[in-house]
């Protein structure tokens, strides 16, 4: 079996000075050498070798994770999430070439330590969205965006009236469908979010939140930046 790219160039080694000089098994030696930085085994000492599997989009799912652990991979990522499709209950993941959510949640006591990657563009929305997966969803969607937009609402302040109804599009511009963030909102809601920002049980959206055992040893966050067509 072979394996080529089918380029009309010839490989070539990377525009680099001096690279022609690097020797990666003699790095990778002085790299295990030196072990791991102790500001990420405090955080995570599970990951005890200094190498990873990536986030692959297509697939990082969990089969190929707990493949890669059994091959002595101490620390995975999953494939990138929306947050807005994470904030909508999975709405829009068919249409999007973006993780499934059901391929990107901790495959067992053996997919583990794991890395959940989100990507978004609002600070607001990935904040909530990434709280969902960490807490694997014990609170009810619109608990999560009501975190996410009901301050934008709080009359007054710059995005107020702006969330009314959205399209969902997703990077490159695909377009996932029309979803309104706050069809939940009511009087009240921003405290009430506030309230379960600061850790307060909800008052009706289920038991009360906690982090449960199978979830994220950490959140990959990738915040793009949005880009508009200038005519």
């Amino acid at each position: 079996m072979s394996c080529h790219g089918n380029h009309a160039t010839a490989p070539s080694p990377a525009i680099a000075p001096g690279i022609e000089a690097i020797n990666p098994a003699l790095i990778a030696i002085e790299v295990g050498r030196r072990g791991m930085d102790p500001r990420i085994t405090r955080r995570v000492p599970a990951f005890d070798a200094p190498f990873f599997q990536a986030g692959l989009a297509g697939y990082s799912d969990a089969a190929m994770r707990i493949i890669a652990r059994r091959h002595g991979c101490p620390f995975c990522v999953t494939e990138a999430l929306l947050d807005r499709t994470v904030l909508a209950g999975g709405r829009g993941f068919a249409k999007a070439d973006l993780g499934e959510i059901e391929d990107n949640v901790p495959g067992g006591e053996e997919d583990h330590p794991l890395a959940g990657q989100i990507m978004g563009s609002d600070p607001a929305e990935m904040a909530a969205a990434a709280l969902k997966m960490v807490e694997q969803g014990t609170r009810a969607d619109k608990a999560y965006r009501r975190m996410a937009y009901a301050g934008a609402l709080a009359p007054g302040t710059e995005f107020a009236g702006c969330f009314s109804r959205q399209h969902l599009r997703l990077p490159g511009g695909q377009q996932v469908g029309v979803w309104p963030p706050v069809e939940d909102i009511r009087d009240g809601t921003i405290a009430a979010a506030q309230a379960l920002a600061d850790g307060a049980a909800p008052d009706e959206e289920g038991p009360t939140p906690g982090v449960p055992a199978l979830t994220f040893a950490t959140i990959d966050v990738n915040l793009a930046c949005p880009v508009k067509k200038i005519k």
